[in-house]
């Protein structure tokens, strides 16, 4: 995480991340990856799951930080007749999801940061994000290219953390020091105030 200038921390002008050095940890850690996302897993599949139970059959979805390609793999088995896409900002990371599922094409992976998405406007039903939003520097900016690439009538299912992550680890850094030495995650009642201003309608967060 690369820090700002100050001897305080602000909690509304947080520390911007560093998307190259996040783009290098995950390029590197690809290979072993799923060797430690026990609780990603566990989150996606639980995401997954909820699909079950809402009434939506999109044609095209595109899973944004899809890591190793788990939960592409869950959503083309829930939606055997759409064409699923995969997006990482790491390159790695698409490789493996490729590498262990046969059934992406080159044509389907992309590589891109999701604050920037390198995708046409409203092209997918569905969009399907797990525990990818705190790698985001403006969660606002994020929702907003997560409508423009939506259908209309089309689904936003995402998961993420909370503020109360980690709080045990924060707390015990504040006693040191006063810079950020962990993740500040954004409090669910602001993603649902981006996810209105984006024009999502009947956000459940």
């Amino acid at each position: 995480m690369k820090s700002v200038p100050g001897d305080s921390l602000d909690l509304l002008n947080p520390p911007r991340l560093d998307k190259q050095a996040i783009k290098k940890f995950f390029n590197r850690a690809a290979k072993c990856y799923d060797n430690a996302a026990i609780l990603h897993e566990e989150v996606e599949n639980r995401l997954l799951e909820r699909l079950q139970y809402i009434r939506h059959r999109p044609e095209t979805i595109v899973d944004i930080g899809c890591g190793t390609g788990r939960g592409v793999h869950g959503l083309q088995k829930t939606y055997p007749r759409a064409r699923v896409f995969a997006a990482d900002i790491a390159f790695e990371m698409l490789s493996q999801a490729r590498s262990r599922f046969r059934l992406l094409s080159k044509k389907r992976l992309v590589t891109a940061d999701m604050e920037r998405l390198p995708l046409a406007s409203q092209s997918f039903d569905l969009v399907f994000s797990s525990l990818a939003m705190p790698w985001c520097n403006d969660v606002g900016t994020t929702m907003k290219e997560f409508a423009r690439i939506s259908r209309p009538g089309g689904l936003l299912m995402f998961s993420s953390f909370g503020p109360g992550t980690l709080y045990e680890l924060a707390d015990s850094w504040q006693m040191m020091d006063a810079h950020p030495h962990v993740h500040q995650f954004v409090d669910m009642h602001d993603v649902g105030d981006a996810m209105l201003a984006a024009g999502f309608a009947q956000p459940v967060v």
